[in-house]
């Protein structure tokens, strides 16, 4: 009779918070959500007695839907209401706003982009584009931060992925090679790792030097006239480094806010953030607190651009190929960004030796595991035909698989991932001639 007088809706939709007698909170939707999910895809109810729901028990998903749809049921149906996501964060992930809750039956999610917020570093030589890069991944040396180049006429574009939150990032720290201060060279080879667009276009500045120099006014341009007038105004966040840098300027000088300080700058640098539309982020590479907070502030701004940025010129770029080293050996997009939130987790739990952690990378494994298998039932790629895939398949069912490995089997495994991983997101841009002027975005 307890239970009688305190339920407030349908049982088999009912929160463990609310049979346990809690408050009801918005969280307490989302797991009815989870109910409901679960319900259209396993065609029956998670959930038929007290016990049941109070112990969150209930039956795998079929791997026949989306991991990304069997990886949002069991979050919804967490037992405790904070690690459930909120009704927004659902909303913003990749595959829910493109309305791929489906099915593996023709175009599944699965070979859909699955990265939430793509961003495209420019910036001029050591103004800290690539640091940046590694800041918002939140690893040291993910992007090579060297200016130094065996191969003056060779200049690498590079792409990762990350998870922040629920959040999955692209950040892409690739060439731009200007011919005489004012021609882009190869301009559709600039934009490889990002064939269907970009949401934020990153411009980095040093605050040991806050201003536009010649080269900077050059790529600029550069930019416009290949991107649009308008790319700044609409996609434009401008990133200034070494916030240390700064806040050593305001203690010696004169205090005052960052935004006070981009308030003061004149014509130039002035008019830039102004074009913007004042997006100005001042990223701390030194302190753990402040970085964390400019990478929030980063995303929080393109979030509010919202729209992905594409143009007639990324048609030129293989749509899901970031690298064809043969007719047969390409490896889509979404694997390469599986295998880089695999790499990720298996990382931080070297490195934290936690249980969630490894819980996480089990996850992540077998997410990408999913990917490979879909991809060569539905797509030409095949195993027997591509020897490094049928290398990360290997590689990743060590991971998934049922025995533990020990830190130094995973530490191995690390360093071969990465070996095998290297050729596809790495792509060297190889000049035909001698650049008389360069500047690397």
């Amino acid at each position: 009779m307890q239970y009688a007088c305190t339920m407030a809706g349908t049982l088999v939709y009912m929160s463990p918070e609310i049979l346990n007698g809690n408050e009801y909170k918005n969280k307490s939707d989302m797991w009815s959500l989870g109910c409901v999910l679960y319900e259209l895809t396993a065609l029956k109810r998670a959930f038929v007695t007290i016990a049941s729901v109070i112990s969150a028990k209930f039956s795998p998903v079929s791997s026949e839907y989306s991991q990304d749809l069997q990886d949002l049921i069991t979050e919804l149906l967490s037992v405790n209401p904070d690690e459930r996501p909120s009704a927004g964060e659902v909303l913003s992930m990749g595959f829910v706003k493109g309305k791929n809750i489906d099915t593996n039956q023709g175009q599944s999610s699965l070979l859909k982009p699955i990265s939430d917020l793509d961003f495209f570093l420019v910036g001029g030589r050591g103004n800290g584009r690539s640091a940046t890069g590694n800041t918002i991944l939140g690893l040291h040396r993910a992007f090579n931060e060297s200016n130094d180049f065996k191969d003056k006429d060779c200049y690498i574009s590079d792409v990762k992925w990350c998870k922040h939150g629920k959040l999955i990032l692209k950040i892409i720290d690739a060439p731009c090679l200007l011919e005489g201060g004012s021609k882009l060279r190869n301009t559709a080879k600039a934009f490889v790792h990002c064939p269907r667009g970009f949401h934020a276009l990153v411009y980095v500045l040093n605050f040991a030097s806050p201003r536009l120099t010649e080269e900077d006014t050059h790529l600029i341009k550069v930019l416009k006239d290949s991107l649009g007038k308008d790319i700044f105004k609409n996609h434009g966040i401008l990133v200034i480094t070494h916030g240390e840098c700064f806040d050593l300027y305001t203690n010696r000088r004169e205090w005052m806010t960052f935004e006070t300080w981009c308030q003061k700058q004149d014509s130039g640098l002035g008019d830039f953030i102004k074009e913007c539309g004042n997006r100005v982020v001042l990223f701390h590479n030194l302190t753990p607190k402040k970085h964390e907070e400019s990478v929030n502030k980063l995303i929080s701004l393109a979030q509010e651009i919202g729209s992905l940025f594409t143009t007639d010129l990324f048609n030129s770029v293989p749509k899901q190929k970031v690298s064809r080293r043969g007719e047969d050996d390409v490896v889509p997009e979404n694997i390469l960004c599986r295998i880089d939130l695999c790499v990720n987790d298996l990382r931080k739990y070297i490195d934290s030796q936690r249980f969630s952690d490894y819980q996480n990378l089990k996850n992540s494994a077998a997410s990408l595991v999913a990917e490979i298998d879909y991809c060569e039932k539905n797509s030409h790629l095949h195993q027997d035909e591509n020897p490094n895939l049928q290398k990360i398949r290997s590689l990743i069912s060590l991971l998934s698989g049922r025995d533990k490995l020990t830190v130094q089997r995973m530490q191995d495994t690390l360093f071969s991932l990465q070996a095998v991983q290297e050729p596809y997101r790495r792509i060297s841009v190889k000049n035909p001639h001698t650049v008389s002027r360069c500047c690397i975005l």
